[in-house]
């Protein structure tokens, strides 16, 4: 009898024991509620689970080829199987894996574990299953979730990994944006001139390590219409991209230079800068769009609406007025409006009115 064989009729007897306690409970009564057959199912499933795991990675390891020596370059040698946990997406695992040993600098190899990708003992298909857990909820809430489902994953290594990866990730990101700001306004090649780009910037408060800070993001698409068409529908968004960092608003504009030289913004006709009225959206975002290229800027609408209405206060005839002269662009118009509001005003009105001045 082969080993081959020898395992799979260990696999077959320890299936048949389970299924078969399992099948005896319940059609003797002591397991027929759903919930419990679905239980005694799983059970069996991953009893079979392990022990299947357990004989393939030995298996594997017993006929794996020898590895080189990343050092000498020279094949190594078997030194020992080795035990270890894996965690994967159904729980934890136990695998026997091959080391390996250098008989000139003695360095040692287990290339069974370094080729499952493992991030502190998780599998690649569990981490990435991890990461869009916790970029939704809260580590503490993610570890929860997880635990529902048989995975014991804390929540301090679910944010020791997050954050591993996340800095992996911006790491990469800024490397290739220092490659494209070198490389200029270059579009890649074949890249078709876009029409017309819009550049949508936003900031907001996040508690992140306890710390209050100012995630900003930055969303980058492009349309062909300019205005409705014959049945009032507006512009399709036709392409996305979204950038979103913690650093600061020098960072995110290079991100977004970057992003923008990749979409062929020097062959553009048009890009429109749409933000409120945060002062790092304009002295950064909306620079990045070279200055031989037409750039329409708008004022966020429902934020510029708030100011006017607290300039109004309660009179609504005035608030309309003001917002009929904003939407068809007489700026000066309203400014000297505005103004006029606050000469004639005293007190704590007439700081709210400056403050509104101001911000158109």
């Amino acid at each position: 009898m082969t080993r081959v064989d020898a395992a799979v009729q260990q696999l077959v007897a320890l299936f048949e024991a389970e299924l078969r306690g399992a099948l005896s409970a319940a059609q003797t009564g002591r397991n027929r509620e759903p919930q419990a057959l679905i239980e005694a199912a799983d059970t069996v499933a991953e009893r079979v689970r392990q022990a299947a795991y357990a004989e393939l990675t030995s298996a594997a390891a017993r006929y794996e080829a020898a590895p080189c020596c990343g050092r000498c370059g020279r094949p190594m040698q078997r030194k020992d199987r080795v035990w270890r946990p894996v965690l994967g997406l159904h729980g934890p695992l136990r695998g026997q894996f091959q080391r390996w040993r250098c008989a000139s600098c003695g360095r040692t190899r287990c290339v069974g574990l370094e080729r499952l990708g493992l991030r502190h003992g998780c599998e690649p298909r569990l981490t990435a299953a991890a990461l869009k857990l916790c970029a939704h909820e809260a580590f503490e809430l993610a570890e929860a979730v997880l635990a529902a489902f048989g995975v014991p994953l804390s929540d301090n290594t679910l944010q020791r990994l997050a954050h591993e990866v996340g800095g992996e990730r911006v790491a990469a990101r800024q490397a290739a944006v220092a490659a494209a700001l070198a490389g200029g306004y270059e579009a890649p090649a074949g890249q078709r001139a876009p029409q017309r780009l819009y550049l949508l910037a936003d900031g907001f408060k996040a508690k992140v390590g306890g710390v209050w800070r100012e995630p900003r993001a930055v969303a980058i698409f492009e349309t062909a219409l300019v205005a409705c068409d014959e049945r009032g529908r507006g512009p399709a968004r036709e392409r996305l991209s979204l950038l979103a960092t913690l650093t600061d608003a020098e960072g995110l504009a290079a991100w977004a230079t970057a992003e923008l030289a990749r979409w062929g913004v020097a062959r553009a006709q048009e890009v429109v800068v749409i933000g409120d009225g945060a002062d790092w959206i304009w002295r950064h975002i909306a620079e990045v769009v070279p200055m031989w290229v037409k750039r329409v800027e708008i004022l966020d609408w429902y934020h510029l609406c708030q100011h006017l209405a607290t300039a109004a206060g309660d009179d609504k005839r005035l608030l309309e007025e003001l917002k009929d002269r904003a939407w068809t662009g007489d700026t000066n118009q309203l400014l000297r409006q505005l103004e006029a509001l606050r000469d004639g005003a005293e007190g704590e009105r007439r700081e709210d009115l400056r403050r509104v001045t101001e911000y158109v």
